[in-house]
Parts: structure tokens; sequence; C-alpha cells
């Protein structure tokens, strides 16, 4: 089970194997679950409190929650294949391994059908309007 001391030391947790080596990959997953779900319970409390007035027939159902959960750690696993990206972040780009360490766990397809998505090519479109004007040489 998972208190407050487990969630506010949450930076502090190892899984170690048999012999005691620390693996990475998954203390690094298990950081990762705690951390977005706390944040989420947090969300939905404050959801249910000021936006639904504590009514106890506004609760968040439990399919609700399960799919804002998934989402969660769907954006997360989307986040760090991006920020693993050695063209886009150079030096600074999270080590490719650790990511793949991390969330070798989860669904192969998912996986994959996100990392596709992050490589696939094509063609970038946007605005730029809301972008500050150049003010070099003036």
């Amino acid at each position: 089970y998972v208190t407050v001391g487990t969630v506010l030391g949450v930076g502090l947790l190892t899984i170690r194997d048999s012999k005691g080596k620390i693996l990475k990959g998954r203390t690094r997953l298990l950081q990762i679950l705690i951390s977005e779900s706390a944040h989420l319970i947090w969300c939905l409390r404050c959801e249910w409190r000021i936006g639904r007035q504590c009514r106890l027939e506004c609760l968040h159902t439990a399919a609700e929650i399960t799919s804002r959960w998934r989402a969660a750690v769907s954006r997360r696993l989307r986040i760090d294949w991006a920020l693993a990206n050695k063209q886009a972040y150079g030096r600074r780009a999270l080590n490719l391994k650790l990511v793949q360490a991390t969330w070798h766990q989860i669904q192969s397809e998912s996986r994959e059908s996100i990392r596709g998505d992050l490589v696939a090519p094509g063609v970038l479109v946007g605005s730029a309007r809301h972008c500050k004007p150049s003010t070099r040489g003036k």
C-alpha cells in the first residue's frame, strides 16, 4: 500500500533484484506511477470539492477515474519518448536505454504506436502570429 510518506518520498524509492542491484527502469516506472496517481487524486479531489460543490451525487465514476489515469500515464509515456530524442535535445535528451527499461513492461503494441507517432514523417503546420517579433539589430 502507498502512504503519504511514500508519496512525499517517491524520489527515494528503489526496486532491487535478488542480488541487491537497483533496477533503474522498474524503479523509475514505480516513481512515475505513484507521482502521476497522487497528482490525479489531488486533481479529482479539487474538482469534486470546488467544481462539484462536494455533492455526493457528483462523485467521479470508476470509469472516468480509470480513463483519466490511463490518459495521464499515456501522456507521460509520450513525453518520455519525446524527451529521448537526441536530434531535438542533443546531450540533454533522456537516455534512450533508461526510457526503454522504464516502459518495457507496458504493452508493446501501444508503445510502438506511440513511438511511431513521434517519428512518423509529416509536416508540422502552425501559425507564427503569436510569436514575439525579433528585436535583433534595432
